[in-house]
This record gives structure tokens, C-alpha cells and sequence, in this order.
């Protein structure tokens, strides 16, 4: 069969991979000038690594998992409130990995031969008949296929095309900040593994290493207006987290604006399951998961109670 995969983030070339390793003709396409993934870290929870299994392409990947200690939720001070044992985790459910984005791209794309991938085409349209469907990118067809899985992200332009009623995406009001850094010599502390939470205002810091020499931060709190840029998102939280254990300020300030990534996460509505007919178009993602994990579909997190 013959399958075009619009984008080649995460997904795309976790399916573009999926899909030539079961003997389909697979395309893919990416507007941008080179394969890359931007960002910080992921973790990617045990039913992700299944995934990957099932793809082949767990291996290089697993290096990566969590090592044994002890991991949860903790109040903004560093106190415990739920904590859980890594070495209990890994026996009942498995264990997550937690790698950086673009190493995790590099690893999902490598079995994918490189005269199967096609940059610097930004796909702006499909045109279904009865026997496929007709990719258009810069006004002219550059592909034939059979269907095609428009994996182009959560702006996706697409989706439009393939449900002209779709409502669009939903604003969460949340802001997230995602950061990496060397790890500190000598830094011996329980908040690795952790996730820090304010019931006053439902801001979040979660810490997590990444190998031996990493450290892989994200905040998640109430965002007030537009996006700020990297410089003032740090200013606001580090005002927001001063009374915090001292950790969380010292990590975010260590971490420079060029390093940090501002999101305003947003979830697309479910798109319908009716298609218009002829077309063998699919749209993903239905569900998407946040950008700082991997695990299959999710919902929006909820602001803990006060």
C-alpha cells in the first residue's frame, strides 16, 4: 500500500517507521529544511515503551530508564505528600524513560531510509478521489497514495481541509516552561523524580535526570494574557516559586532563556469520525498528550483543589 505521513515529529516518523517495517511504500513529508526535534526532555511512560517495542524501536531507548529511588508528588517545600518507590514501579507496570527529545527523534527515525523522507515540503492540501488521493504541495502534486495520515501537529493545516466543521483548538489557560541543564556537581537531593505542587495557586515544578549529567525541568502554571517570552515566563516564575524549596529557584535561574521553552498548551477537539467521500485521509492526533510525556492518549490535567 501506498502511505504518505504529512510531519515528521514524533508521531509521523514513529508511524512512517511503524508502517515501512510491515512493507508499505511509505512517503514522508516535512516542510521544514531537515529531520529535527526541538525541546527539552520527555518522559516516555511504560505503555510508550510498549509502543516502541511493538514498533522495534524500543532498544536504544531503554538505556534510558529511571533509575531505582524514590519519586511522587510533594507539597512546594519538598514535603512528601504521595511517594512512590522506583524499584516497586518497575515490578508491578514497568518503568519510564526520560531522554531528550532530539536524541529520542534521532533513535524513532534511524530504521526509516532516507529516500523515503522528502524536506522542505510543506504539504498545504489532499485531493481524494475514488481510487487515492493527490498530495499537493506548492500549488503542485508530489505524491500518489492510498492514504495518507496527516501527522502535522496540533496546528495542524490539514485538519481543516479534511473537517471544515471542525471547531478548532481549546486554550487550556495553563503556561509551560520546560528547561535543560548540566546537573550540578555534587547536587545530591529526594526531589529528583519529584513533581512540586502550590494548593494555593496549582502551580507545578516537576525535576527528573536525564542520564548521568542532565537535569530535565518543566513548571506548569495559570497563564494570564499571551505567552511571554522565555526572559519574562523565568521572571514570573521565579517570583511565583520564592517561597519555594530553594532548588526550584536555583535550577530555573541556572537555565538560560535560550534554553527554555514557552507553551501555551492548547487540545485540538476530537475530530469527527466520518470522512468526505473517497478520501482515505486520516487526521491525527485524536487525543494528544502533553508535550513534556509520551504515553498514549491523555486529557488536560486539572488544577489541584485549594
Amino acid at each position: 500500500m501506498r502511505i504518505v505521513v504529512v510531519g515528521a515529529g514524533l508521531g509521523g516518523v514513529a508511524a512512517a517507521v511503524g508502517l515501512h517495517r510491515l512493507g508499505h511504500e511509505v512517503t514522508l513529508f516535512e516542510r521544514g529544511a531537515e529531520l529535527r526535534e526541538a525541546g527539552t526532555g520527555i518522559v516516555v511512560m511504560p505503555n510508550g515503551l510498549r509502543a516502541l517495542d511493538t514498533l522495534g524501536l524500543a532498544e536504544d531507548v531503554r538505556e534510558h530508564v529511571m533509575r531505582e529511588g524514590r519519586g511522587g508528588l510533594r507539597d512546594r517545600h519538598g514535603r512528601p505528600l504521595l511517594i512512590t518507590d522506583v524499584a516497586q514501579v518497575r515490578e508491578r507496570i514497568g518503568i519510564p524513560v526520560i531522554i531528550d527529545r532530539a536524541r529520542l527523534h534521532r533513535a524513532l527515525r534511524a530504521p526509516l531510509p532516507a529516500e523515503r523522507v522528502r524536506t522542505s515540503t510543506p504539504v498545504e492540501r489532499l485531493e481524494p478521489d475514488s481510487t487515492g488521493v493527490t498530495v499537493i504541495a506548492d500549488g503542485e502534486p508530489v505524491a500518489r497514495a492510498d492514504v495518507v495520515i496527516a501527522a502535522d501537529g496540533i496546528g495542524s493545516r490539514l485538519r481543516a481541509q479534511l473537517f471544515p466543521g471542525h471547531p478548532g483548538l481549546r486554550r487550556t489557560g495553563r503556561m509551560d516552561l520546560r528547561g535543560m541543564l548540566p546537573r550540578p556537581p555534587g547536587l545530591v537531593t529526594d526531589l529528583l523524580t519529584s513533581q512540586l505542587v502550590d494548593r494555593r495557586t496549582g502551580a507545578m515544578f516537576g525535576l527528573y535526570p536525564v542520564g548521568e549529567d542532565l537535569l530535565y525541568w518543566f513548571t506548569d502554571s495559570v497563564l494570564y494574557g499571551t505567552p511571554p517570552d522565555a526572559e519574562e515566563a523565568r521572571r514570573w516564575m521565579l517570583s511565583l516559586t520564592a517561597d519555594w524549596h530553594p532548588l526550584v529557584a536555583t535550577l530555573i535561574e541556572a537555565t538560560p532563556p535560550a534554553d527554555i521553552y514557552v507553551g501555551s498548551p492548547a487540545w485540538p477537539r476530537p475530530c469527527p469520525r466520518s470522512r468526505s467521500a473517497g478520501s482515505r485521509s486520516s487526521a491525527t492526533p485524536r487525543t494528544p498528550c502533553r508535550p513534556t510525556s509520551a504515553r498514549g492518549p491523555a486529557r488536560p490535567s486539572r488544577t489541584p483543589p485549594r
